[in-house]
């Protein structure tokens, strides 16, 4: 099974950008294909104590690495460890990790990633990738917490949408908005549309509370160089 299969929605995903990300997290976490995928899991599974079958784990961990690689920083822990024990709505139902098993993760991932040692010897273009540099505008976003040229509501507005490093990291961003009661949300991705604001699509999403009542539509933009830590209007962000 491809890589991006793991990682996509259950209904066939509409953006062929997403899943030429995917193909090219693939060629560059795993450069000998489905066997070093097969390797590293049957090395790291006992680590675990046995308590998730192949198959699951297979799907949890490439989930973790695509996690970990697009990271802002590798050495934050705690951001990796709250994104692969929550799962995005409408993501394939394989296992959450434990508190220790995302920890084990982490360790097993920052050893086999050391991204400085990646660069000194094949270069950034190597590590990311070309195509994905365009996939996910890491050259040319902005750094702020909002567009530069926004306007309107943040969030609400396509004109304002969340600034969010990368398709995958919108879930991530997502994860951590609460209701102003402390509750957390649910979402579902409705689509792309376009802004004046932007060259690049903007992600629209349905946000729910948890027993499944339409809260609000909110705009991403997923091809910037930071995630933004700004919660829109009536939503909290959790640290």
């Amino acid at each position: 099974m491809p890589f991006f299969d793991f990682l996509r929605p259950k209904q066939n995903h509409p953006d062929q950008a997403f899943i030429r990300l995917m193909e090219q997290l693939q060629a560059v976490m795993f450069p000998d294909g489905k066997p070093q995928i097969q390797a590293e899991v049957a090395t790291l599974q006992p680590r675990l104590r046995g308590h998730y079958t192949t198959q699951a784990f297979t799907g949890m961990y490439l989930h973790a690495c695509a996690r970990f690689f697009l990271l802002d920083d590798p050495a934050d822990e705690e951001t990796f460890r709250f994104s692969v024990m929550n799962r995005p709505a409408g993501q394939p139902a394989y296992p959450l990790p434990t508190s220790r098993d995302a920890a084990i993760l982490y360790e097993f991932l920052n050893e086999k990633f050391h991204r400085q040692q990646y660069r000194a010897q094949h270069g950034d273009e190597a590590l990311i990738g070309g195509a994905l540099n365009a996939v996910l505008g890491i050259n040319n976003g902005t750094t702020g917490e909002q567009l530069p040229d926004a306007y309107g509501a943040f969030g609400y507005d396509r004109t304002n949408p969340i600034p969010v490093k990368g398709i995958i990291n919108s879930s991530v961003y997502l994860n951590r908005l609460r209701t102003p009661d402390g509750l957390p949300v649910a979402w579902q991705r409705l689509g792309s549309t376009h802004s004046p604001v932007s060259r690049h699509p903007i992600d629209t999403y349905r946000i729910e509370d948890l027993s499944g009542s339409e809260l609000t539509v909110l705009y991403l933009s997923p091809y910037e160089q930071t995630t933004s830590h700004r919660a829109p209007a009536g939503f909290l962000m959790m640290s």
